[in-house]
């Protein structure tokens, strides 16, 4: 969201975030769904986003350093 805020978005109506095409979700629906489900993650989930929108969440292990 803080990518969003007038003071450093390009042009935050379109969700455009930087370089003119960068957007922050595919549209303001996808937008306020990532939202949701970033908001309903455990701490131990990682967000799976594929073209501006929410696909699903995966649990993260922890894996020992030099795996």
């Amino acid at each position: 969201m803080n990518n969003l805020d007038s003071e450093v978005a390009e042009k935050p109506a379109e969700l455009i975030v930087y370089g003119g095409s960068g957007k922050a979700a595919r549209n303001w629906e996808a937008y306020h769904s990532l939202v949701e489900c970033l908001r309903n993650l455990e701490n131990d989930e990682t967000l799976l986003v594929q073209s501006g929108k929410p696909l699903g969440s995966l649990k993260l292990t922890r894996m020992p350093l030099g795996f």
